[in-house]
């Protein structure tokens, strides 16, 4: 990683100049998580394409399930994942290099729904759907949903009523997805 301090971050910045605004929760996301994954991807002397071709991911796939900005005690508002002990939701994780090998980034991430933890969506399973659907739809990528489907259906029970009990007398659950920004 570079020693001049104008350098690092060098991706984010020029990407938080020029992306299109979000709502508030969003852009707290992007100021805090962009600026996490950017240091991590310099850290790794990830190339600069590359590095700008892994924000833009995080910004449109990421970003946007975060859910809402933490409130000012910083916890979470609408819903407390279980990978982080502070309830975000978000894991970063670092590959580390080998003799054939460079390092990688990668990260877990519990994506938020609209309407996580409520008789809508008990175990927040809506988001992860909506964001693999979106995914799926909106890029060339050949995603097959159809195995997600087959196990959300087999692994849980329609019936949301049993988890709205659940999570009243204190049982929490969740579901989450995975990133690897490869080189």
């Amino acid at each position: 990683m570079s020693g001049d301090s104008k350098l690092q971050l060098q991706a984010w910045r020029a990407l938080s100049k020029f992306l299109p605004g979000c709502n508030e929760d969003q852009e707290y996301w992007w100021k805090l998580t962009g600026r996490h994954v950017a240091s991590l991807l310099e850290a790794a002397e990830y190339p600069l394409e590359k590095q700008f071709e892994c924000l833009l991911f995080h910004y449109r796939w990421t970003v946007p399930y975060m859910g809402p900005a933490p409130g000012s005690d910083g916890l979470p508002t609408k819903w407390k994942s279980l990978l982080s002990l502070d309830g975000s939701a978000i894991e970063y994780s670092w590959k580390w290099n080998t003799k054939t090998s460079k390092p990688g980034v990668r990260y877990v991430t519990e994506p938020i729904g609209q309407f996580p933890g409520t008789e809508l969506d008990p175990l927040n399973q809506q988001g992860l759907r909506e964001l693999l659907q979106r995914f799926g739809s909106e890029t060339s990528e050949n995603l097959n949903i159809g195995w997600v489907n087959h196990f959300f259906a087999k692994l849980y029970d329609h019936d949301n009523s049993r988890y709205i009990q659940e999570a009243a007398a204190g049982s929490h659950m969740s579901t989450a997805t995975s990133v690897q920004l490869g080189i």
